[in-house]
């Protein structure tokens, strides 16, 4: 606990120190200077009454750092889903199947995949036929397509925060901070 002591100037004003100032020299408020006495006459002078102050030390987050905080976070969690999209991203049906396969996999198709595939042939004809493969697998690529640029505007979202943050802690420490002359 720190001690402040009250060195008494002629005007009549009483200045608070602490030990650390003795042997120093002050300024009283009328202009007076005032040698702050040695540690052992310190201690004889008048103590101040000092308010209680709490153990915990003061907070420093401000709405600046949990904007930060909250934009690194939804960051991070992008780039997770994005690994997670890479890893499960849709690849060519054909790389590793041969035709009898997809002959034998298009016997297996559910009735809603039977009813797509007819309404496909159906609209474009026997000419512009795809087999069923590769309009599953054009689904997924479009649906991966809509994931990728959700995922984008999510961490675009996250910058946004980050640096909202670090300009309301700018403004907020400039604003904060008197000028000096």
């Amino acid at each position: 606990m720190n001690v402040i002591y009250l060195v008494p100037c002629s005007c009549g004003c009483k200045i608070p120190v602490d030990k650390r100032q003795a042997g120093e020299i002050i300024t009283c408020s009328c202009g007076a200077s005032l040698e702050v006495p040695t540690l052992l006459k310190l201690m004889t002078l008048e103590r101040a009454e000092v308010a209680h102050q709490p153990l915990t030390p003061k907070t420093t987050w401000s709405t600046g750092h949990r904007l930060i905080l909250l934009g690194t976070v939804v960051i991070i969690v992008a780039v997770v889903i994005g690994v997670w999209l890479f890893w499960v991203r849709p690849t060519d049906p054909y790389a590793n199947l041969n035709p009898e396969q997809i002959q034998s996999a298009s016997q297996l198709l559910s009735p809603m995949q039977s009813w797509r595939l007819w309404v496909m042939l159906e609209k474009g004809g026997l000419k512009h036929r795809k087999q069923f493969i590769e309009v599953t697998f054009a689904d997924v690529q479009a649906q991966h397509r809509i994931f990728w640029g959700l995922l984008a505007v999510v961490a675009g979202v996250g910058m946004a925060l980050v640096v909202i943050g670090n300009v309301v802690i700018y403004y907020r420490d400039k604003i904060s901070v008197p000028a000096r002359r």
